[in-house]
């Protein structure tokens, strides 16, 4: 199923993922959550975020290219997103790895 989630910056859409692999997004969630321990939408957030740690940790792009590529088009909601997960913000992430 994971393959089938895209890229972490494009748009998601549980409805489409669930049509793809012939069953209702109820029925996807469902499976989902019980293969994985996490929603859907809470494993595609967990993707994003490891994916923006790695960035940070490893590249100088500025911290708003880092949530667009992770498919955050809102600087302060990637930013707000990121310390829920992480407990720093991105500035501060970054600042600890150096």
């Amino acid at each position: 199923i994971a393959l089938e989630l895209g890229p972490l910056n494009s748009h998601f859409d549980i409805a489409s993922v669930a049509q793809h692999v012939c069953l209702s997004p109820s029925r996807l969630s469902h499976l989902f959550r019980q293969q994985l321990g996490v929603s859907v939408l809470g494993w595609r957030e967990d993707q994003r975020i490891s994916q923006a740690k790695l960035l940070l940790s490893t590249t100088r792009m500025p911290i708003a290219t880092v949530g667009r590529n992770v498919g955050f088009e809102d600087q302060l909601y990637f930013s707000r997103v990121f310390k829920k997960c992480t407990g720093a913000s991105p500035s501060e992430f970054r600042a600890g790895c150096e």
